[in-house]
């Protein structure tokens, strides 16, 4: 009883972040073949929930080569629902398919501040050096502070000691929760333990040598 009751939070919980199965449909129902096919057709379905659940599905079957077809709904101009455009971020980063970075680097100029945050995301857990520059200019340029926020996480996530100017600068965001993430980031950055504040970060910190790179973690 005891496994029963715990087995339905999960459940629950699963099903509030929007991951878990729809009404009616059992988890192992999820991955199978029959539902894999119809999701792959539900993709350009009328319906928009039908068309966020078959990005969840083809997500957690893990076929890579579906990739191309999720990466699709990220595009504004085929998919004119925010939550659908989010969840295709979040499929891409699941499947761990990087040859979508592009198009995601793309979606940080989404219409949407939360598919952008998404794909700011998935680029920090798909991304290396060539994109750090990307995060960096969302950073500082993003309009949204929840964005911001995000692209600081992910460029700690990949270990971009090279952003720690940019981080640095950061600091002096307008919006606390900015400088609370940049102050984050540099500190597992560098493994240093300094103030919020600029100045400190920018005398401590020697300028980055060519070639650097960045190590995942």
């Amino acid at each position: 009883m005891k496994r029963l009751c715990i087995a339905a939070v999960l459940a629950c919980l699963l099903a509030g972040c929007g991951y878990g199965p729809s009404a009616g449909e059992k988890w192992a129902e999820l991955t199978r073949g029959e539902r894999l096919d119809q999701a792959r057709y539900d993709l350009t379905s009328d319906n928009s929930e039908a068309r966020r659940w078959a990005v969840i599905r083809l997500a957690r079957a893990g076929n890579v080569a579906d990739a191309m077809a999720i990466a699709e709904r990220l595009d504004p101009n085929r998919e004119s629902v925010p939550l659908v455009r989010v969840t295709a971020a979040g499929a891409i980063r699941v499947l761990g398919e990087r040859s979508m970075i592009p198009t995601l680097t793309r979606s940080l100029r989404d219409p949407d501040a939360t598919v952008r945050v998404e794909s700011a995301r998935a680029i920090g857990y798909l991304g290396g050096a060539a994109d750090v520059p990307t995060l960096v200019h969302t950073l500082r340029n993003d309009p949204d502070p929840r964005v911001r926020v995000e692209a600081a996480y992910a460029l700690r996530r990949m270990g971009a000691t090279e952003a720690v100017p940019a981080l640095a600068a950061a600091l002096e965001d307008r919006d606390e929760s900015v400088v609370f993430a940049s102050h984050y980031a540099l500190r597992e950055l560098t493994q240093k333990e300094l103030p919020p504040f600029k100045e400190y970060w920018l005398r401590a910190t020697p300028k980055p040598e060519n070639g650097s790179t960045v190590n995942k973690q």
